[in-house]
């Protein structure tokens, strides 16, 4: 286990961070410890962590669709109605779209709360639970709202790693790779060794890894806590991909994946500015190729120009002389910058080991509703022995099979699972429900999801029509589009593949 302070010199913004493999197992102790009481947000496709007693728990969506200002308002408002008072702390848990979006709301409600960030995603451990940036994306852009707001504890566990999709693991290391090329000497020779064990999820390895990029990151922020110049280093490959995220409506592209395709470009863009050798460019592009890279066809390179005048840092360039040699460069042409980016473009399609990326054929919201979260302890002999995690897991994987995006969330209460229909309904394609308990009396949410106007996939663990008469009442079974029961969490999968195939194909979407 690794320990780092995160002293940054700022008046009150001294904190400690704790990196090791199983760390959240600790977070009861941890957190019983500090003052005040713990207000829980976490992303809901993330298994439940050993809380404190009487913690309250908000389970919220996940993904790039929650960095909206709505979605930061709509947080305060449930942390107040949830009683919580300045004294108390915010606990955030997931990756870091959410670490963006509730660090915002932590850093208003009250003029600021304490928070403690723990990172779900290799792209969160990697670059963003660190550094006090917070914010949410525009129409026109990413990250366009924003301001500072430092956690208060950071704590990093590898372990949610074996949970993500090979996507989602990527996205990280590719962040991961970027930090390694700004600080040269061991960390890249120690990523550029060890892409295999990262590849394999090994603990060590990304506990390594992770160490050295927060500890250079904090190095860099020390010296420009508020993003006013040296610190701009940080935005290697950033540029051009937040204008690949925005003009590809941030629905086609993990984070990572698109800086990874910036990266690709500023390399190429340093050699043409005569700034690196053709050695050097060759020694990055033969490191990047070991990588599985994304790649897609369908990108059009002059759709990104408007997006790119209106980056925050429009007109900065971070390039490279050589590997820990980065430089901002100003001046540069969008005639230069489409020059690299085709080049680089190419380069990913023919660099032999690539994924393509596509938007996805669909967006499923999947909510779970009462006790779901307690999957493989509640009730085995009825519901098994999978738990929630598993369920997240699995679901996952096939949809990624599919081209499906999925959003989780869950909620043991009624009046969150209606807000989490109504808020994005405009965004998905279809909805998996477990309802619980509230299959037999959720009123509200029945409303919610005929008003939503998308195809409802119904599914339940157990096999409901066979067991006591008051479990084989359903609410939801008039407006459902299929209803799977008995199935175990197999039955998620039977929905997906139900609503994708059948109904997304044959309905007219409004």
């Amino acid at each position: 286990m690794e320990k780092l302070q995160g002293r940054i010199n700022l008046p009150d913004q001294d904190y400690d961070i704790t990196i090791g493999s199983g760390v959240c197992n600790s977070v009861r102790d941890i957190i019983d410890r500090l003052p005040g009481r713990p207000f829980f947000v976490v992303d809901g496709g993330i298994p439940a962590l050993p809380c404190p007693a009487h913690s309250r728990v908000l389970r919220v969506p996940g993904g790039e669709a929650i960095k909206t200002m709505d979605f930061v308002r709509t947080l305060i408002h449930r942390l107040v109605l949830s009683g919580m008072h300045k004294t108390d702390f915010l606990v955030v848990v997931g990756g870091g779209t959410l670490l963006d979006a509730a660090g915002m709301a932590a850093g208003l409600l009250f003029r600021g709360v304490p928070m403690v960030s723990c990172p779900a995603t290799s792209t969160a451990m990697a670059d963003a639970v660190i550094g006090g940036k917070t914010g949410v994306n525009l129409p026109w852009g990413k990250n366009l709202v924003g301001m500072f707001k430092h956690p208060d504890l950071v704590l990093v566990d590898p372990q949610f790693l074996l949970t993500l999709g090979m996507r989602d693991l990527y996205a990280g290391l590719f962040e991961v790779l970027k930090t390694s090329l700004l600080a040269g000497g061991d960390m890249w020779y120690y990523v550029s060794e060890h892409v295999a064990a990262l590849i394999d999820r090994d603990q060590d390895a990304w506990t390594r890894v992770i160490t050295m990029s927060l500890n250079f990151k904090l190095n860099v922020v020390k010296a420009d806590p508020l993003d006013q110049g040296a610190r701009h280093v940080l935005n290697l490959g950033h540029t051009i991909g937040h204008a690949i995220e925005a003009a590809t409506a941030f629905r086609t592209f993990r984070h990572g994946e698109a800086v990874l395709m910036g990266i690709v470009a500023a390399v190429e863009l340093s050699y043409a500015q005569g700034l690196m050798c053709l050695d050097t460019k060759r020694t990055i592009l033969n490191a990047i190729a070991r990588f599985h890279l994304p790649h897609m066809k369908e990108l059009e390179v002059d759709a990104l120009k408007d997006s790119l005048a209106l980056d925050k840092k429009a007109g900065t360039w971070v390039l490279l002389h050589d590997i820990g040699r980065p430089e901002l460069v100003h001046g540069i042409q969008w005639h230069q910058v489409r020059a690299a980016l085709v080049t680089s473009l190419e380069w990913l399609k023919h660099s032999g080991r690539t994924y393509s990326v596509r938007p996805p054929n669909a967006v499923i919201l999947v909510i779970n509703g009462p006790n779901l979260q307690r999957l493989g302890a509640r009730e085995p002999k009825i519901y098994g022995h999978d738990t929630y995690s598993d369920l997240v897991t699995l679901v996952r994987r096939h949809a990624n099979e599919l081209g499906v995006h999925t959003i989780f969330f869950q909620s043991d209460i009624e009046g969150e699972l209606i807000a989490t229909i109504n808020r994005l309904a405009g965004i998905v394609d279809g909805i998996v429900i477990n309802p619980g308990a509230l299959t037999h009396t959720g009123i509200g949410l029945r409303d919610a999801l005929a008003a939503c106007n998308r195809p409802v996939a119904e599914v339940h663990i157990s096999k409901v029509s066979e067991r006591e008469p008051f479990r084989q009442k359903s609410l939801i079974r008039p407006i459902a589009y299929t209803r799977i029961e008995g199935q175990g969490i197999a039955g998620y999968v039977q929905a997906l593949d139900r609503l994708v195939q059948g109904a997304l194909k044959s309905a007219p979407q409004p």
